[in-house]
């Protein structure tokens, strides 16, 4: 699996409690496409993001996971079902 990513750990607080935060940013449409057939999302929200994004070409700004089911269903898409990498 060779991604092209940007890693960083950050330390941070949060109510006065330390814990160390981790970011992957991944760059590009091929990159995305890569990580999505390999490591998936399992987030619910994240998955319908990802395919709002790929059917309309842009996510909308301010839609929640309500909004982006309902642009889905109108382009008649099961997101349980078109998740890629989905097994």
């Amino acid at each position: 699996m060779k991604f092209k990513v940007f890693s960083a750990t950050y330390n941070r607080a949060r109510e006065s409690k330390p814990f160390v935060s981790h970011q992957i940013e991944i760059n590009g449409k091929k990159m995305l496409s890569k990580w999505m057939e390999e490591v998936r999302y399992s987030s619910y929200n994240s998955i319908t993001r990802y395919l709002v994004w790929q059917e309309y070409g842009c996510l909308p700004k301010g839609t929640d996971i309500n909004d982006r089911l309902e642009l889905l269903k109108v382009r008649g898409i099961n997101p349980l079902m078109s998740a890629p990498g989905r097994i």
